[in-house]
């Protein structure tokens, strides 16, 4: 399946010595000063010296005044503090790779974003110190071995441990699902917590579970197929159903995905106000005929984006694109 993570994080762990991974920030000894910035006006300079009157020396802490520097477009002290955030990781030794990657579960995507545009200009490097703060993040956020050790706290005894394994797993989004389906797969009675935990975890991905599902469904990963099945049902798409008739009515489909796509399609059928009861073959054609005809129709296209759209100027040029 094309979301199964891959050991990502413990590559890098294992790549990256202490040096190098500062060396990737890209920060020159020395600290950021004001020499060719305009004069901070009063509020910029009450942030500024609200920060300063503050001891700040976690990566955490320096990262927090970096960015409210850059809210306020103090570049200069922002830049201080990025460097003094370099200085702190470096300092952290053998559990930089951590600390980068807790800096990145804990901010906001756009306040990197904005301490980059304001940062940058003065010291071009912020960006790999950005760009360091997100990749450690992700890498870590798919990293099979905490995934399953997640999956497995969903049934902790312990309410703040099932709490914190559903937020790590919703934070890795479409990369949990290698550890979620296999979840909807077991019928072991004590299961029943973890298993509706993940159910409950896919239904949060929505639309975004859907392709990568799909994906695995048409795997030669036949043995996951059953966890698939009960997945995609638990991820609410509404057009789920035809993608279902292959296992559940094709004679050589493998027996547990097709009790698996059975035992979906009837829970569907009762939510629709029907009989609980597998489609029979003549409609199960019909249903594809019927889709086949929505797809090669006008209304199966994409919706156009009209924002997209501009007007031909060269008829010569608009002509060689197709």
């Amino acid at each position: 399946m094309a979301a199964r993570p891959r050991p990502g994080f413990r590559r890098l762990r294992g790549l990256c010595s202490a040096a190098a991974v500062i060396a990737a920030l890209g920060l020159p000894a020395g600290r950021g000063d004001d020499t060719g910035e305009p004069p901070l006006d009063p509020l910029q300079q009450a942030v500024v010296d609200s920060l300063a009157a503050d001891p700040r020396t976690t990566p955490a802490e320096l990262l927090d005044a970096a960015i409210r520097a850059a809210d306020v477009e103090a570049a200069a002290a922002a830049e201080g503090f990025v460097r003094r955030l370099a200085a702190a990781l470096d300092a952290a030794g053998d559990g930089r790779l951590d600390a980068l990657a807790d800096l990145g579960d804990a901010t906001d995507a756009a306040a990197l974003g904005r301490l980059e545009r304001v940062v940058a200009p003065r010291e071009p490097a912020v960006g790999k110190v950005v760009a360091a703060i997100r990749e450690a993040s992700r890498l870590r956020r798919r990293d099979p071995a905490r995934l399953a050790r997640a999956a497995a706290a969903l049934g902790s005894e312990s309410a703040a441990e099932r709490r914190a394994a559903a937020a790590e797993l919703a934070r890795a989004r479409a990369d949990a699902l290698p550890v979620l389906v296999p979840l909807l797969q077991s019928a072991d009675p004590a299961d029943e917590r973890r298993r509706q935990a993940a159910r409950d975890l896919i239904a949060l991905l929505g639309a975004d579970a859907r392709e990568p599902l799909l994906e695995w469904l048409a795997s030669e990963d036949v043995a996951a197929w059953p966890g698939v099945i009960e997945a995609l049902d638990a991820s609410g798409s509404a057009d789920i159903d035809t993608f279902l008739l292959a296992p559940a009515l094709v004679a050589d489909a493998p027996p547990a995905a097709r009790q698996a796509a059975l035992r979906v399609l009837a829970r569907r059928s009762v939510r629709r106000g029907a009989a609980a009861e597998p489609p029979s073959r003549a409609a199960a054609a019909q249903a594809l005929a019927d889709r086949l005809d929505h797809v090669l129709s006008p209304a199966g296209l994409p919706e156009v984006d009209h924002m997209l759209l501009e007007p031909v100027r060269d008829p010569v040029a608009a002509a060689a694109a197709f």
